[in-house]
């Protein structure tokens, strides 16, 4: 037996409004936060060991002020790999929760992925313009953060990254600022993705005069009159 058209459509429709909805991004830091919190700990020391031997050595009392700076700058190094492995992975689940909508709502194969900027034609020959979602700007900012970590070997920062509010001072990452971002950015990943769905949504459900008089047009201008009779036909019975 057939099943009912009507009762598959109003399952997917189901599925696709409540689909994500509890979802929550993991967020990195929470996970890594005993261990930041024990790197701060440590750069506190440090620092105080540091005002104290340079106190001692503006008196002229020998003190090893060199190797308690290497000490500062090793926990800083350390922090900034933590917060740069918290980007990279802040994007990698953006990526893979967008790739969950687009194949769970439009059969999306996984290959057509092959960048986040590939993506705004295959939306846009759905109605769909990716750059007017919620928060474009920002997640496009974190997969510039995120590629410039993954392949930059934390060079200068270019005047593309220095565009974004936290590194417009910037020289170099740190992961001060790396933290003020994911902080900020975490958080919007929601906002497009959501947005993304309903836009999908829209496409596959709403259809409003015009948008008929668009299909019936593509469909006259391919088939030719009994064709036309013969899908009218399947139409109504199906209605």
């Amino acid at each position: 037996m057939m099943e009912n058209p009507h009762d598959i459509r109003e399952m997917n429709k189901i599925g696709l409004e409540t689909y994500l909805e509890e979802y929550e991004f993991p967020d990195l830091e929470i996970l890594l936060q005993s261990a930041i919190e024990n790197l701060y700990i440590e750069a506190g020391k440090a620092e105080k060991e540091f005002k104290e031997a340079y106190k001692k050595e503006a008196g002229g009392e020998y003190y090893e002020t060199p190797y308690i700076l290497d000490e500062i700058f090793s926990i800083e190094n350390r922090l900034l790999s933590i917060y740069e492995m918290i980007i990279i992975n802040d994007y990698k689940e953006f990526e893979l929760i967008l790739k969950r909508l687009l194949k769970a709502s439009l059969d999306f194969d996984e290959k057509d992925f092959r960048s986040f900027e590939n993506l705004k034609p295959i939306f846009k020959s759905k109605g769909i313009i990716f750059s007017d979602l919620k928060n474009y700007n920002d997640i496009n900012d974190l997969r510039k953060v995120n590629n410039y970590i993954k392949h930059s070997n934390n060079e200068e920062i270019p005047d593309t990254l220095k565009q974004i509010i936290e590194f417009r001072k910037a020289d170099k990452l740190n992961f001060i600022d790396l933290k003020k971002f994911h902080q900020r950015i975490k958080d919007l990943r929601y906002n497009f993705i959501f947005d993304l769905k309903e836009k999908i949504f829209s496409h596959l459900y709403h259809y409003d005069e015009n948008r008929i008089n668009g299909v019936a047009v593509r469909m006259v201008k391919r088939m030719d009159s009994k064709q036309i009779d013969l899908l009218i036909k399947k139409l109504k019975e199906l209605k």
